[in-house]
């Protein structure tokens, strides 16, 4: 049974994240309840993202932000997908395409 439940979608700040907001990653979420071999393997990719800004690429049905990013260069280096409980994020801004 899935205790973690979100509110809405709304950042540090309180406002309100959609699809395509660019977000500043604040914190790293509470790793305690994974086993030490995913926590372990997880942590480095979260302390890369702390502090950068990404896009919010979609939502999943708990309401946590999926974040799509690449590493280019270390052990992580790849593509990776990390998913954020909205209040973990700063909104910047809203995507605008110049198309």
């Amino acid at each position: 049974m899935n205790t973690l439940k979100i509110k809405a979608r709304r950042d540090i700040n309180s406002k309100l994240l959609s699809e395509g907001d660019i977000v500043f990653i604040c914190n790293i979420p509470d790793l305690s309840g994974m086993s030490s071999d995913n926590a372990k393997s997880l942590l480095p990719i979260f302390r890369y993202a702390l502090g950068k800004k990404f896009k919010v690429s979609w939502f999943e049905d708990l309401g946590l932000a999926a974040i799509d990013f690449h590493i280019h260069f270390g052990d992580n280096r790849g593509n990776h997908t990390i998913f954020m409980e909205p209040y973990y994020l700063n909104k910047v801004s809203k995507l605008i395409s110049t198309n």
